[in-house]
């Protein structure tokens, strides 16, 4: 177990999670009901943040052919 600080970020995550959903617009919005913000919006992919900063991406789902 380890130990965390309560100080600025002045690195990158070193954990990225990219979540894939059914629908991604609906994800955003229960995510930031939840308490996530939303940093950017892209094609097929919203970069989002945690209450600490920590950035992830909500995907649409991919599609076979």
């Amino acid at each position: 177990m380890g130990q965390l600080k309560a100080q600025d970020k002045a690195w990158r995550n070193r954990i990225h999670l990219d979540l894939s959903c059914a629908s991604r617009p609906r994800e955003v919005q229960r995510l930031v009901e939840l308490g996530a913000a939303v940093r950017d919006i892209h094609k097929t992919y919203a970069v989002m943040l945690d209450s600490e900063g920590d950035e992830f991406c909500v995907h649409e789902p991919v599609r076979q052919h």
